[in-house]
């Protein structure tokens, strides 16, 4: 009896898979930039909007952009030119699915290594799968096209298909048993964080050594009374610009603007928000940023510029805590956190805003020497 291959989509309607699990399995696939690219109806994450796997070719689940490439080059007479017809293009495809269903059957004893059941007393094959899911292990190429050995240039679809089989089996075992797998997950989504982090520190880093021939801080040297932060802002868009695939200078977000925005595939979103000591409304700061968040954010970034001399009015960490600490502000909590082996130290609030956790970041750049 032939083997009906389940759709992997329908998995999503579980509700308790951790938005870990959810944004590795949607980052398998690029996703919209910007709203403005997809339906005023759809009002859930941009980064959870395109399904991987949405497309069955007969019976098979190729990732979505490795179809869509496909696609064109069909459309594009890629094929045509080399002398290759749609009925070859048909059969090579029913190969690759061919290939499909045998991986997709055969994961557990090809893969994971076992015919015993997969989650029993005695052994636990999880990390096996997820490495292989999450790419340590999987190597996948889409359709392939093979040259030499008189091999017709598409017979590689087979082996692809298969490959793709195991592939599409072991993310479906993920999203099945997905409390099985959330520790992976969570700890592979805590190494983004604390790289967003250490990227950031190292952009603070970069500022000091660099001192007066940043524009951002020979304005305010020269300029002691002049009292704005967008040079700052303007200085680590470029910064971010440079590793992160989408960077946007005050966004707009409602009736407000977002500082800075970024939104990566591998570090989801985040939002920075550039304050000066001087300002009257600092004290408002943690409101403003998590009115900017939405409840699926969890953390934001304040970039506090310091520009009083050195001393102890200079030292603004225990007002600044203070200020935070109101429980105006739905304070919880307040943590000092040492970069490193240095002197250099950034500060992390958690805030409960209507029943959720927001954690908030906060780094200090200290303008005079």
């Amino acid at each position: 009896m032939e083997t009906i291959i389940p759709y992997i989509g329908k998995l999503m309607q579980n509700l308790n898979i951790d938005e870990s699990i959810l944004d590795a399995y949607y980052n398998l696939t690029p996703q919209p930039a910007t709203r403005d690219k997809i339906s005023d109806s759809y009002v859930g994450r941009l980064n959870w909007f395109n399904n991987p796997f949405q497309y069955c070719v007969f019976d098979s689940y190729p990732l979505k952009h490795h179809y869509e490439l496909l696609e064109v080059k069909i459309q594009d007479g890629y094929f045509t030119k080399k002398q290759i017809d749609k009925e070859e293009i048909n059969f090579y495809l029913k190969e690759y699915s061919k290939g499909f269903k045998i991986g997709h059957d055969n994961f557990e004893n090809d893969i994971v290594k076992t015919k015993s059941i997969l989650f029993d007393d005695n052994t636990d094959y999880s990390r096996t799968i997820f490495d292989f899911a999450t790419g340590s292990l999987f190597k996948g190429s889409g359709y392939p096209e093979s040259y030499g050995g008189n091999k017709h240039i598409l017979s590689g679809w087979f082996e692809a298909g298969k490959e793709q089989g195991y592939f599409y089996k072991a993310w479906y075992i993920i999203l099945s048993h997905s409390s099985r797998f959330e520790k992976y997950f969570k700890k592979e989504k805590e190494t983004s964080e604390n790289e967003f982090i250490e990227h950031f520190i190292y952009g603070v880093e970069c500022l000091y050594e660099m001192d007066i021939k940043a524009n951002c801080i020979k304005t305010l040297r020269e300029n002691p009374n002049l009292k704005n932060e967008h040079e700052f802002r303007d200085w680590f868009f470029a910064w971010f610009k440079a590793k992160y695939d989408f960077v946007n200078i005050e966004p707009e977000k409602g009736n407000r603007r977002i500082d800075l925005k970024i939104e990566d595939n591998i570090i989801g979103k985040k939002i920075i928000e550039f304050k000066g000591w001087w300002n009257d409304d600092k004290n408002k700061i943690i409101d403003q940023l998590t009115n900017y968040m939405t409840e699926f954010d969890k953390s934001g970034y304040v970039f506090m510029i310091n520009k009083l001399s050195r001393g102890k009015r200079g030292d603004i960490v225990q007002k600044y805590e203070n200020l935070i600490s109101s429980s105006e502000l739905n304070f919880v909590s307040w943590e000092e956190i040492p970069h490193k082996d240095t002197d250099y130290k950034y500060y992390k609030s958690t805030h409960m805003y209507f029943g959720r956790e927001k954690v908030i970041y906060h780094l200090i750049f200290r303008l005079n020497k």
